[in-house]
């Protein structure tokens, strides 16, 4: 469908202006005569305009509906993420008794310590966890099983 759309498109762009093309080109025809001129100039805008324009409102529609086809690839792909983020945390805490890491949890999860901080703060808040500090310094979350 949408190739039909893009074919379609195509062909009234073309046509209007092969249309507005001819009148420009008969309006500065030195060997035509004015009247025979005048009424082609008025019959290529009839035509041309009204082509050109149906063309252009079909390639406006063509790049919203790509907008929004991305748009829509970008959100699934948002939620997939998120979703293997939050099975990735559900392992960990299974695996550690519930106490990670942020450092941890970054290194597993491909992101940077900030993004893996701040995902780990969501849950810990949302989760009632603990905090808990080791002789190195690093924090751990503790959430109950």
């Amino acid at each position: 469908m949408k190739t039909i759309r893009k074919i379609t498109a195509g062909i009234f762009l073309t046509i209007g202006f092969m249309f507005l093309l001819n009148g420009a080109a008969e309006i500065f025809d030195p060997n035509s005569d004015a009247k025979k001129s005048s009424n082609i100039f008025v019959g290529s805008l009839m035509l041309g305009v009204p082509a050109t324009a149906i063309g252009g409102y079909m390639v406006i529609g063509l790049r919203s509906d790509h907008r929004k086809a991305l748009a829509a690839a970008q959100a699934l792909t948002q939620a997939r993420i998120q979703k293997d983020l939050e099975w990735l945390f559900l392992e960990m805490v299974e695996e550690n008794n519930g106490k990670i890491a942020a450092i941890q949890f970054a290194m597993l999860a491909d992101l940077s310590y900030e993004e893996a901080k701040a995902f780990l703060d969501q849950r810990a808040i949302k989760l009632n966890a603990n905090f808990s500090v080791d002789e190195n310094g690093r924090i751990f979350y503790e959430f109950h099983l």
